[in-house]
């Protein structure tokens, strides 16, 4: 399960959700960017990277947290 937070939140913000999830068993890990200094396209294409390594383990979920889900949205568009 990978973790994208919203735009100016770190991966922290995530840490009660992923802290349950790891207790019932999931395997989980985060997406970490820098929206101040990163333009939109590269912030998504090194998550549709990271969505691709993802993709070839067995079974995986993306929890995007408000604009995490958005890039997370257009980082899975167009494949």
């Amino acid at each position: 399960m990978l973790f994208v937070p919203s735009m100016g939140r770190s991966p922290i913000s995530g840490w009660l959700l992923m802290s349950r999830l790891r207790q019932a068993g999931a395997k989980t890990t985060t997406f970490s960017y820098s929206a101040p200094s990163e333009s939109v396209d590269s912030i998504v294409a090194c998550l549709r990277e990271r969505i691709s390594l993802l993709a070839k383990a067995d079974g995986y979920a993306v929890v995007g947290h408000f604009l995490g889900g958005v890039r997370r949205c257009a980082a899975s568009s167009g494949d």
